[in-house]
């Protein structure tokens, strides 16, 4: 399997500069370009002129990437959740956890088994859940150590009715979409690193060569690369 990614050299800044006034506000834009970057990428032509139009006009605030769950976070090929056929609908069961956004966002992508006859990491399928959607509940905002601007919370469906024209790119092949863009995630969260030790660190420390004590001059001549 080939996975490519793109990503904006403009995101990267952007997300860098924001991260320095507000990491909760730059994980949410990041999360929330994720999630429209897949459905321009996999999306149907009315799937591309509803969702991105509700989240671009700030109609959805913002857009979720339901992946992690309870029982494998770093091995998401594993997941538990799934979606089984039934007529014009997909019926989805299962939990995800630790998603960012997910207490605000109009719409979810999730992912679920679809062929649980496939070998591991494939048939697997991604569905775009709206809020509200009858069988779907955001669970408790949990209780983090920073970025308490950002909600992270569970997802719980249960019997959860999704309308086959929800499905995102083709039918048990949705595991290579999240493959694809969180590669390009990794690289938005080192710009937020950046953005955070980078950034407000600095601006707190260049004052203090210039107060007069001579041992922290030699700072001066150390100032960040921009390369």
């Amino acid at each position: 399997m080939q996975i490519s990614f793109k990503v904006k050299d403009n995101q990267i800044f952007k997300i860098r500069f924001l991260t320095d006034g507000c990491a909760s506000t730059a994980v949410t834009m990041s999360v929330t370009n994720m999630v429209c970057e897949v459905i321009l990428e996999f999306g149907t032509e009315e799937q591309k002129r509803r969702y991105i139009t509700l989240i671009t006009s700030g109609t959805y605030p913002a857009g979720a990437f339901g992946l992690t769950e309870p029982g494998g976070g770093s091995d998401p090929a594993g997941m538990q959740t799934t979606a089984v056929q039934d007529g014009d609908h997909f019926i989805l069961n299962g939990r995800k956890i630790f998603i960012t956004s997910a207490e605000y966002a109009g719409v979810v992508i999730v992912w679920a088994v679809t062929d649980e006859e496939s070998p591991k990491g494939e048939g697997i399928s991604a569905f775009l859940v709206e809020q509200g959607t009858p069988g779907y509940t955001v669970g408790e905002d949990e209780s983090k150590m920073g970025q308490k601007g950002s909600s992270t919370n569970e997802l719980i469906f249960e019997d959860c009715h999704i309308p086959k024209e929800n499905l995102l790119g083709g039918l048990h092949d949705g595991f290579r979409i999240p493959l694809m863009e969180l590669a390009g995630g990794s690289i938005r969260i080192g710009s937020m690193s950046v953005g955070f030790w980078g950034g407000r660190p600095w601006s707190m420390a260049s004052p203090m060569p210039r107060s007069g004590a001579s041992l922290l001059n030699p700072l001066l001549n150390f100032r960040p690369s921009s390369g």
